[in-house]
C-alpha cells in the first residue's frame, strides 16, 4: 500500500537561504501542502512532518512511524536551491541506481515535464558538498530531497511568487510518486453512470476525491482533508448506493474501528498499523467502499501475484520436497550400514591388537636343565642339536661304556 510522507525545509527559526527578502522556508511548506493535498485526493495515504521541528527531530519523527523502506514506504523533503542556476535539482540516497534514485529521478523528471523547467539532474548525496545528506542517509523510507527553482536567480523568483507554477511543481511531485508505486489513473473513476465499475488494478490510484476546502494542518501527522463521519460522501459518486453495508453514521467509532480491524486482516492478511487506522477513520467509509479500496490497493494486488505465483510453482515444489524426504530416508540407512561396518572394523582391530600384545613363552624342552632360550631357539631353527640333548646324551653313554667295560674287567680279573 502507498504510504508518503512529506516535509517542508527548514523553520522560521532557520528559514534557509533568504533572498531580496524572499525566504526558502516560506516556499517549502507552500510546496508540501500542495503536494500533501494532491497525494490524498488521490488516495494515497500521506503523512506530514510537524513544520518546526529540526532536522535530526524530523528524522527521529519520521522514523518512529514504523514508514520503512522494507514495506516499500517513501519520504519526500523539499528545498529551494540557491546558487544561481535555474531549474529543478534531485538528491538520491548512496550511490548507484537503487529505489531513492529511482524515486527521485520520476519526480525530478516529471517536474520538468509539468512546468518546462530546467533538469538539473539527480545526484547522490555523496557528490554533495557536505558529502552527505542526513535527511537522505538517516531516514527509515526510500527518500529523496528535491530542490525546487533557485531562490537567487531572478526568473525563478517569478515562478516562486506564482501560486500556480507552484501547483505544478506540486502535481509533477505527485506524478513522479505514482510513477514510483506504478500507480496508474483511471478516468472512469468518477463517472455517476458506471459507479460500480471495476477499476483498473492500483494502489489507491482508482479514486479522485473533490478538493478539500480546508486547509492542510502540518502539525498533524495523521490530518485528512476530508471531514471525519462524512455521511454522503462515496469514492464514486454521491448518489451511489452499497447493499448490505452499515451508514458510517450508524455505526459507533469503535464499531468502524473494528470493522476497518477486521477487513484489513481478511483482505490483506495482517494488522492494520495505527497510521492507516487514522487514515481510514478520517476518510468516513461504510464496508463496501473499504473493502474496495483494500482490494484495489496495491498490498492486495501484491498478494494476489504471490499466490499465482505460488500456485505455479506448488507442483514442483512438492515433488522437490518428496524427493528431498526419499534422500533423507536413503542418506539414513546408508549412515547406519557404515556405522554397523566401523564397529566391525573396530572389534577386529581390538582383536589383532590383543593377539600381538599376548606374550610367546619359549620354554625348554629339558626343563630339569638351564638352558639359554636364544640358544634353544636358534639351534631350533638351524635344526641342529640342542645343547643340553648332546650332554645329556653323552652322559648317559658314557655311563653305560663304563659298566660295560666295569664288567668286561670283572670277566677278564
Amino acid at each position: 500500500m502507498a504510504r508518503v510522507i512529506i516535509s517542508a525545509g527548514h523553520t522560521q527559526q532557520e528559514p534557509g537561504a533568504v533572498v531580496d527578502g524572499l525566504r526558502e522556508v516560506d516556499f517549502t511548506r507552500k510546496i508540501a501542502n500542495k503536494v500533501t493535498s494532491h497525494l490524498r485526493n488521490n488516495g494515497i495515504i500521506t503523512l506530514s512532518v510537524p513544520p518546526e521541528l529540526e532536522l535530526l527531530a524530523r528524522i527521529d519523527w519520521i522514523n518512529k512511524t514504523g514508514y520503512r523502506e522494507d514495506t516499500e514506504d517513501i519520504c519526500i523533503e523539499i528545498h529551494i536551491n540557491d546558487g544561481g542556476k535555474s531549474g529543478i535539482e534531485g538528491w538520491h540516497k548512496d550511490k548507484g541506481e537503487n529505489d531513492s534514485y529511482r524515486l527521485t529521478k520520476h519526480i525530478v523528471n516529471d517536474i520538468c515535464v509539468t512546468t518546462g523547467f530546467t533538469n538539473q539532474g539527480v545526484k547522490s548525496e555523496y557528490d554533495h558538498e557536505l558529502k552527505t545528506l542526513a535527511f537522505l542517509h538517516n531516514t527509515n523510507p526510500t527518500s529523496a530531497l528535491i530542490e525546487c527553482l533557485y531562490i537567487d536567480n531572478p526568473e525563478d523568483q517569478k515562478h516562486l511568487k506564482d501560486e500556480s507554477k507552484l501547483d505544478l511543481i506540486a502535481q509533477g511531485i505527485v506524478s513522479g510518486i505514482k510513477k514510483f508505486f506504478k500507480i496508474e489513473d483511471n478516468i472512469n473513476a468518477m463517472n455517476p453512470t458506471n459507479s460500480l465499475a471495476q477499476p483498473k488494478v492500483g494502489a489507491f490510484s482508482q479514486q479522485t476525491y473533490p478538493q478539500s476546502t480546508t486547509n492542510t494542518n502540518l502539525n498533524q501527522p495523521y490530518s485528512s482533508p476530508y471531514p471525519s463521519y462524512r455521511p454522503s460522501f462515496t469514492p464514486y459518486s454521491e448518489t451511489s448506493q452499497f447493499q448490505g453495508s452499515q451508514s458510517p453514521t450508524n455505526i459507533t467509532r469503535d464499531q468502524r474501528k473494528k470493522m476497518i480491524q477486521d477487513n484489513y486482516q481478511k483482505i490483506l492478511g495482517k494488522k492494520v498499523n495505527d497510521q492507516d487506522l487514522n487514515y481510514f477513520l478520517n476518510l468516513g467509509l461504510n464496508e463496501d467502499q473499504m473493502i474496495k479500496r483494500l482490494v484495489e490497493s496495491q498490498d492486495h494486488v501484491n498478494l494476489v501475484k504471490h499466490s499465482q505465483k505460488y500456485q505455479k510453482i506448488k507442483p514442483k515444489y512438492e515433488k522437490l520436497k518428496s524427493e528431498n524426504k526419499e534422500l533423507k530416508s536413503q542418506i539414513k540407512d546408508k549412515e547406519e550400514i557404515i556405522a554397523k561396518q566401523n564397529d566391525l572394523i573396530s572389534q577386529k582391530n581390538k582383536s589383532i591388537q590383543q593377539v600381538e600384545q599376548k606374550p610367546q613363552a619359549k620354554t625348554a624342552i629339558f626343563p630339569d636343565q638351564s638352558v639359554n632360550n636364544d640358544i634353544y631357539t636358534n639351534k631350533l631353527e638351524n635344526n641342529d642339536t640342542l645343547p643340553h640333548q648332546e650332554t645329556t646324551y653323552n652322559t648317559r653313554k658314557k655311563s653305560l661304556f663304563d659298566k660295560i667295560m666295569e664288567k668286561l674287567n670283572d670277566i677278564f680279573d
